[in-house]
Formats: C-alpha cells, structure tokens, sequence
C-alpha cells in the first residue's frame, strides 16, 4: 500500500543512500553484524544518520542474513565463535536485532523482507550447544555417547532402545549400549525455547497489530512447535498468551478464523491458566431483559463472560450446520464442544448426544440405538426432560436403561490421613435399576498393624441429590476382637440390607473406609472391587442372590469365587474369580473347586483364556466370546502393580522452578478449606531456585511474590508414577 511505497528499497537502497553515505552504511551494517546493539549504534551515529533511515539499515541486516542463510544450503546455523559475549554467539545476533526493530518501528511489522528473515531467525537460530551435531537440529532430549559426544536422544537410540551406530560419528570409537541424560543441558534448553516462545508472542502481536495475517501464521505455529516441547501444561502463561493471539485472529473472520479444533484447543488453554474459569457460575450469569442479555451480579467478570459466551457458541454451530444440511462441518463443531467438555468440567459445557443424534438423522442413519442411549445418558437425571424425550422419540424407557451390572474397582488405597471422617474410594454413576445384591472384596486389607485399631471398610448409599441414604460397615474394625474376614475379606450383601434394599434409579454407590484419628494411624487396601447386581425387571426373571467362597486356582493364586456352590461348599457351574492380587477376574466354567474353561480379564479386557483346565498360549476369541465379562466398569486405578510385578509409585514426583525475576513463596492449597498450608521445603524460594517434592494428582499450589500483587495457580495434571514441573512466570 501507500506505507510500502515510502519505505526504501531493502534490495537496492537507494534511498538511504541518498540520505546516508556508502562509508557509514558499511560501517552501521559491520557494527550490528559484530553484535553491537542498535541502540548503541545509534548513539555513536546521532548526528549523521537518523532513526529511520538506521532502521531500515538493520532490516536489511537481518533479510541479507536469512537470505545467505538459505542460499547456503545448510540444514542449521553455524558454529558460534568462541568468543561469543553473554553465553550465545554473533550468529544470535539477528533474533536481538528484529526484537529491538519491532520495539522501535511499527512499520517493520509490515516490511516482507524483514519479517521473513526474522521469522526465520526465531525458528531456527540457535547457540551451537544446543544443536545435534549429526542433523543440525535443537536437542529435545539430549544424551551423551559414551565417547563424550553429545546427541539427541531419537539420533542415538532406535524405538527399541537400541543403539543406531556401532561407532561414534565423530571420533570413530566403539559405543557401549548405554546413553546418559543430560540434566543440565535440558535446564538451558527449557530456558532458551522458553524465551523463544516469550519472543515469537512479541512478534506475532506485532504481526497481528499491522494485519500481516500470513506472518503471524507462521511465527504462531513455529511458537506452537516450541510449546509443544516445553510442555503447554507446565507453561500455562505462555500457553495463554499464544491462546489470545489465536483467538484475536480468529475474531477477524473470513479465511482467518480459527477451525473447531483449533478453537477448542484455545478454550482448553485458557481454561487451564484461568483459575475463575474453573470456578462453578454463581446464579445466572446472562438474564433475558426486554429482548436483549443484560449481565447479572456476579464473582466472574466479564472477560470470563465472554469465555463462557464463546464455548456455548460451539453447541449452536454444530446446530445450524446440521440444519443447513451440512453434516461434516457439524461433525467438527461437534468434537470441538467434546474436547472442551471433557478437558474444562468447570465451564458447563453442554453435552452433545442430542447433537450427535440429530445429524445421525440429518444423514438418514439407520440404527439410531447406540445415539438414542447416548441422549437419554446426557438426561437422565431431569424425569420429566427423560418422559419428553421417549414421547418425542417413540421409545420405552425400559429399552434405553444400562441394565449390565457395574463394577467399581480401586486399585490401591494407601492412606495416613489423621481423622475418622469416611473418605471415598470410587464412586458409581447414577444407577439405573433397583438392586439385587452387591458383593464387596478386598484383596488385601490391613492398617499400620500397631497402636490403636481404626480403619473399616464401607458402602454407602447416597440419593440423587447427594444426601446419605445409607451406610454399611462391611467387615468391622481391623485388628478388633470381633474382626474375622481376615486380609483378604469378601462378602455378598442381599436385600435384607438396607443399603441394598432403599436403592433406587438415580442413587449412586461409593466405596469408603475411615483411617482414624490420632498420631501414626493408617490404611492400606489392594485391589477393592464392588460389583453391583440389578434386581431383575420382572416377576419371571430370575433374582437370586449369589453364593460365594474363597478358593484356589491351578496355580495356588487365592481370590473369592461367586456363583453356585456344590454340597461341599466348592464352586460348581458358570461363576467369577476375584483374584486378591493384580485386580484380575476369571470368569468360566468351575467344577467342584477347579477351574475348567473360560477366560482372565483385567476390567473388561481379556488377557488369557483356558480349556480343560490349561492356560491357552494364545487367547482362544470363541471362548472370550462364550465367556464374556459384561458389566459397566468405574475403577480409579490409582496405586496398580505393573506388568513387571512392581508397584508403580505412589506419588506425583513435581519440579517446581521459580522463573520469575523477585523471589516467591509456593504452598499447597487445601480444597476442602480453600487455606494454604506450608510445604516441606523452607519457603522463600528465590529467583532462579529449582526444588523437587512429591504430591498427587489434582492437587493445587498457589506462588505469590511478599505483597501478594503477583499471583499464580497450578493444578497437577500428572498420574501416580509420573513427573510433572511447575515453572512460575512473570
């Protein structure tokens, strides 16, 4: 446009050197090829050459490098001199440069040549350290040889582990099998893509501020590929910041609006660096009023507001377009609303059978059965929206119920808390059916075995609004006189039990137990399964109550059998094995105490299956068949054995680095008070300090600076047995 026009020429510059001599343009390009910065160049060139002209100097500087840098055919950036100043090199001075020329010039914004040079400069430029050596790549996970060379570890190790060379590339050495990590060398690495991220967000706002919509594209999706290493988990910040921009262009419409999927993940990251956004609405937060929306009192601004307005825009998208007929882009609307509603409970989002069943419909879609479940589960807790629906859908509520009975299994409980309140183990869905019978096993179950005896067992009944309706002490107090299930204790309830019999549709089952107040207390429970049997529908069908018996497979591996029992109280007939170790379940063909036919099943997967009384080598698909195990399974596996027979860990190993310029303090947030309480490590944590402590999922950590103006929240993302990192930002 008109701007353009009265910018110099980069190729030809001729209008600067109308304006600047040939000796000083020489002179100002060495200088910022040397690395002096340009606010000092400008300072020594005060009174010959101005700010406009010596900006469009030092974009040519950065176009001419990115040029020669492509021209030069190679696939990363060269060695730095060894008398690089500030830990990088010349070969960094580019990145510097278009930063310091972004600051100072709108107008560099919209020149082509620069932006594709410093563009090019943020993806690839790199200290020479940080590079593989083989394939001129950034290190992701960086390993060293045992001849002292250090590569990435996809360029030494195959997906088997195995090394890909016999041989060091560079010094011709043998290799011995073994690669070692490079802690240090992943800290720097973290911080350099972390400052790449934090300058291609610079960048990409200035990109967006002049309209250059293609450029930006590209610095955005460089600064994803970067993201996506550091973690987006752990950079929320930055992961917010790059979650704006997109949804910044987006707002602009036309070619430039965001995909469903590309929507849905910004939601995502905004709902994760938001902590109002996780926080459930108070009252309606939109009113109707004289045909227009008018906002309601309320804790949430109103940029939160706008979120929330947003993702409820996604349900009406996937509407209209399978109301205009367009199935496909309904599908994409439709899985966007999904990601988000799964991934952001707090927000509200909407569930989508209704949706999916509809465009079912709009396709002409023959068996609707699986949808018409889908949309009835999506309601079933409104009676009145469930009666609506079967009239409208021309269907028996009888014929869109889970009658399959349900299995809740916990893995692990390992417990030291210091009170005696019930505490929950798993939890079931809503039932659908009144109850025949519930059979409750642990595989092991046993407290600190000294001191005090506390701990129990339990099954509560709540109603549909979440108020007890029932509890049962499943086995008495551990270790008491009157305790005689022993460690792996089992038993069937029946309907004489008022926990079974006050059952309904809509109520919901937990698995609970209590530690026990006092000092020293604790709880230890392996493999707690709960199987759930629906009362028959009617008269004719058959509800018995199961029989049950410890017993002992081929093997010597115990567990409670369940199902009919011959005269000498041994299992007999089709039954259920509920091993006490591993959380494994056979179900087969028992005679007289021994196991014929059938199959092991890990939840619902098979994994082995038997005939005549020997383990098949390979499953055997007709007897899975023949022996199904069908039920709907709730099961938090949290503590459960490997396949190698250890224990997986019990905690959340959490790496939190203070990356802020002051120093913080960082505590835990207790959920159930909403107070912090003081960590194992001394608190302050100065800038730059890393420390390691070990938690739990889900768990919350609040970081503040001494006045309390900077504040920032974590959540733990990561399961049992795995590493998270915490990095607190400006």
């Amino acid at each position: 446009g008109e701007e353009s026009k009265r910018l110099p020429s980069l190729r030809s510059n001729e209008n600067v050197s109308a304006a600047v001599s040939i000796e000083d343009k020489t002179l100002i390009e060495e200088l910022l090829k040397a690395g002096v910065s340009l606010s000092r160049v400008s300072e020594l060139f005060r009174s010959r050459v101005g700010d406009r002209e010596l900006n469009v100097i030092a974009r040519g500087v950065i176009a001419t490098a990115a040029v020669a840098s492509n021209d030069g055919g190679c696939s990363g950036p060269a060695p730095a001199p060894a008398d690089a100043d500030e830990g990088g090199s010349s070969r960094r001075l580019p990145e510097r440069l278009g930063m310091c020329l972004l600051e100072r010039s709108k107008s560099a914004a919209r020149d082509a040549s620069f932006v594709r040079g410093h563009a090019a400069n943020l993806a690839t430029d790199a200290p020479e350290e940080l590079l593989d050596p083989l394939f001129f790549t950034i290190l992701r996970d960086p390993v060293v040889l045992s001849s002292g060379i250090v590569v990435d570890r996809s360029t030494a190790l195959d997906e088997n582990g195995d090394l890909k060379f016999h041989a060091c590339p560079f010094t011709r050495a043998p290799l011995s099998a073994e690669v070692y990590p490079l802690v240090f060398l992943r800290r720097r690495l973290q911080e350099f893509k972390e400052g790449k991220v934090r300058n291609m967000a610079v960048t990409a706002r200035a990109l967006l501020d002049e309209g250059n919509i293609d450029q930006f594209r590209e610095v955005m999706e460089a600064a994803e590929r970067f993201l996506d290493d550091l973690g987006e988990g752990t950079y929320v910040r930055l992961a917010l910041r790059l979650a704006e921009l997109a949804l910044e262009s987006h707002d602009l419409g036309g070619k430039d609006a965001a995909r469903p999927a590309e929507l849905a993940r910004i939601y995502v990251r905004m709902y994760r660096a938001t902590p109002q956004l996780r926080k459930p609405a108070k009252g309606g937060e939109i009113a109707e009023e004289g045909g227009g929306e008018v906002a309601v009192e309320t804790d949430h601004d109103a940029e939160v507001l706008a979120v929330w307005k947003r993702v409820e825009d996604l349900s009406a998208r996937a509407a209209g377009f399978i109301e205009e007929g367009r199935p496909d882009e309904a599908l994409e609307w439709i899985r966007a609303c999904e990601e988000v509603r799964e991934s952001c409970p707090g927000l509200g989002v909407p569930p989508t059978g209704a949706l999916r069943l509809a465009l079912a419909k709009a396709r002409g879609d023959e068996d609707l059965s699986g949808l018409l479940r889908r949309a009835y589960e999506d309601i079933r807790g409104d009676p009145d929206e469930v009666a609506r629906f079967c009239e409208e859908e021309g269907v028996r509520l009888h014929d869109l119920r889970d009658t399959r009975p349900v299995l809740l299994l916990r893995a692990s409980v390992d417990d030291h808390s210091v009170d005696d309140e019930w505490r929950e183990a798993v939890r079931s869905n809503p039932l659908e059916y009144e109850v025949l019978a519930v059979m409750v096993k642990a595989g092991t179950f046993c407290d600190q075995g000294w001191g005090n005896a506390k701990g129990t067992l339990g099954l509560a009944l709540y109603d549909a609004g979440g108020t007890l309706a029932a509890r049962c002490d499943l086995f008495g107090t551990y270790r008491t006189p009157s305790y005689s299930h022993g460690d792996h204790p089992g038993r069937i309830l029946g309907r004489e039990e008022e926990v079974i019999s006050m059952a309904r549709p809509g109520f919901t089952y937990a698995l609970e137990y209590t530690v026990g107040g006092g000092g020293g207390h604790s709880l230890h429970v392996k493999c707690l399964f709960c199987k759930i049997l629906p009362l028959a529908a009617n008269e004719a069908a058959e509800s018995v109550c199961p029989q049950s018996c410890r017993m002992q497979d081929q093997e010597g591996d115990a567990g409670l059998f369940v199902g009919p029992i011959d005269t000498d109280g041994k299992p007999h007939g089709r039954g259920e094995l509920y091993y006490d170790d591993g959380c494994n379940i056979f179900v087969g063909e028992f005679s007289h105490g021994s196991m014929v036919k059938g199959v092991g099943y890990t939840g619902t997967e098979a994994k082995y299956s038997m005939d005549q009384g020997r383990w098949n080598e390979d499953i055997n698909p007709s007897i899975v068949e023949e022996f199904p195990y069908k039920v709907a399974i709730v099961s938090n596996l949290t503590g459960m054995y490997e396949s190698d027979g250890s224990e997986s860990q019990s905690f959340v190993d959490l790496t939190v680095r203070n990356a802020t310029s002051f120093t913080v303090h960082f505590t835990w947030i207790d959920d159930e008070t909403g107070e912090e309480d003081d960590l194992d490590f001394e608190n302050p944590m100065p800038a730059g300090e890393t420390k390691t402590i070990s938690t739990h999922p889900e768990h919350r950590f609040v970081a503040y600076n001494n006045d309390r103006s900077f504040r920032r929240e974590f959540v733990v993302s990561a399961d049992y047995g795995e590493e998270e990192t915490f990095c607190i930002e400006e």
